[in-house]
């Protein structure tokens, strides 16, 4: 990491959680966008990882981890007891898996989905990386039906705001899908779920929807 960067972490990762402050580190954050730079290696929520400032998400994590997602956090961190299971349903690389780890702790479980190659395989090279116990990478696509359906990538600057209703482009690949029950069978041992993150790009009524026929017990 170089002298720069450093010295706009030292900074930016120590805003406290009030208003403003996100502006002030985006700014920071796009000085250093001035020209192109690399993936970089850092720590994010106690865990090792590569980041790249270019993708929204990563640079977030990167330059203001506390105050990512800082309110849905701070909730989930008073729900989520050690032993329960939380379901992060479009886990992009992990910003809600890697803060809510320690929540759960190595007795409980998160399950992590991705539609996208991408962005689960960052993601689990993180948890492999990082022996995270806890947590389960899935790459498969969440719909209503079992399926095969197109996924297209937003290719520059936010690859995880990609969709199956996103317009097709050169990135766009077939991708298996499974409803939310199916996805559950593959995990006999879970018995009750205490929390979940859906974030499916406009697929979340039609999974929950299904789900919700299925399986209308509360688990």
């Amino acid at each position: 990491m170089n002298i720069e960067l450093s010295s706009i972490l030292a900074l930016t990762r120590r805003l406290p959680i009030v208003p403003g402050m996100k502006l002030i580190a985006a700014y920071l954050a796009k000085w250093y966008l001035r020209k192109p730079r690399p993936a970089v290696e850092t720590t994010v929520f106690g865990y090792k990882a590569q980041l790249n400032p270019q993708e929204c998400v990563e640079r977030e994590l990167l330059f203001w981890p506390q105050l990512f997602e800082w309110r849905e956090l701070a909730f989930l961190h008073q729900v989520l007891k050690p032993g329960e299971v939380f379901l992060d349903l479009g886990s992009n690389v992990g910003g809600y898996t890697l803060s809510l780890a320690n929540a759960v702790g190595e007795s409980g479980r998160i399950v992590s989905v991705d539609a996208d190659p991408y962005s689960a395989t960052r993601l689990q090279s993180v948890v492999s990386a990082n022996q995270i116990k806890q947590v389960q990478v899935v790459n498969v696509g969440l719909a209503d039906q079992a399926s095969e359906l197109i996924f297209s990538p937003q290719i520059r600057g936010n690859r995880g705001g990609g969709g199956f209703l996103s317009p097709q482009n050169e990135a766009s690949i077939r991708v298996q899908c499974i409803k939310l029950t199916e996805l559950l069978a593959r995990f006999p041992e879970i018995s009750s779920i205490r929390a979940a993150k859906l974030d499916l790009e406009g697929f979340e009524y039609r999974v929950l929807k299904r789900f919700f026929q299925e399986q209308p017990k509360t688990i």
